[in-house]
């Protein structure tokens, strides 16, 4: 796709141009080109890959006004139909206008040829890219795995996944060059699962009292109303919450991802080791909830 602005004044009925690829790279659709934007109305938009050996070839484009109406306004020439020849991810061709006479130009309704100041182009060859990770528990002493986290993925294109029993998750085949968010969610458990019991609450209390601190994700496991306090109020939702209650429990059974979410702008290229640490608020003492 090539995109302009014109001036309408300088009453442009015409271009044509030469640029050489790498035909080992990429090749083009019958036809090569196609009519958009600025001449999506009564113009004639050709082109064709003129005959020759080796791997650098040559596109020729030309286009005319049919009825002379000039070009105007800003926005796209022509459309390319590119195919893709080479599976090698990282091969490129350049796409380099040829040296004059046959640089790109516009032809004017006096038939004078005009030369605009124009760039090189480059196509890269992006093999389908990656997102993977591990999803672990924090507070273990030994982390273990999280089964079963729904990972959503939006921005250029959407999904989900599911961790698998060792914890591991995948997005595969993502389109290069488009941004991209992970967002990891798990259902909390219910009020009086296993896992969260009167060990919990004994640990935050003694914290409460001095008696034995907690620290890194135990800490914040503690905080369960989130008021960045461990206090009585924590002591009593987590008590609540293993007697089966289900008010006064705060965030109580509820899984918190560090980070919340990752993001991925521009992306080109396999993203590994996407790891996210997992606690449960309440489930501060071993053995943990799950």
């Amino acid at each position: 796709m090539v995109t302009t602005d014109i001036d309408a004044s300088l009453n442009y009925v015409g271009f044509q141009g030469d640029f050489s690829f790498d035909s080992s790279v990429v090749t083009f659709a019958s036809p090569p080109s196609q009519k958009a934007g600025l001449t999506s109305g009564n113009w004639n938009v050709a082109a064709n890959v003129l005959a020759g050996g080796g791997p650098i070839r040559t596109l020729r484009i030309s286009a005319f006004s049919n009825d002379f109406t000039a070009l105007s306004g800003q926005g796209t020439l022509f459309e390319l139909r590119m195919l893709r020849v080479s599976g090698t991810p990282g091969a490129a061709s350049p796409l380099v206008w040829a040296a004059p006479p046959n640089t790109f130009f516009f032809i004017d309704a006096d038939m004078v040829i005009r030369t605009p100041t124009q760039t090189n182009g480059l196509i890269t060859i992006q093999g389908p890219i990656n997102i993977s990770g591990t999803i672990s528990y924090c507070p273990n002493p030994v982390p273990g795995p999280v089964p079963s986290v729904t990972l959503t993925l939006t921005g250029s294109g959407s999904g989900s996944t599911l961790s698998d029993s060792s914890g591991n998750y995948i997005f595969s085949s993502l389109a290069g060059g488009g941004s991209y968010t992970v967002t990891p969610t798990k259902t909390a458990l219910a009020p009086g699962s296993a896992g969260i019991n009167t060990t919990d609450v004994i640990a935050v209390k003694q914290h409460f009292l001095n008696i034995a601190l907690l620290t890194g994700c135990r800490l914040t496991a503690a905080d369960v109303n989130g008021d960045n306090t461990v206090n009585t109020v924590d002591v009593i939702a987590i008590q609540r919450f293993f007697l089966g209650l289900s008010t006064g429990i705060a965030n109580v059974g509820k899984y918190q991802f560090i980070p919340a979410n990752r993001s991925y702008p521009g992306l080109v290229s396999d993203q590994t080791g996407q790891n996210y640490d997992t606690l449960i608020f309440g489930d501060v003492a071993s053995h943990f909830a799950e």
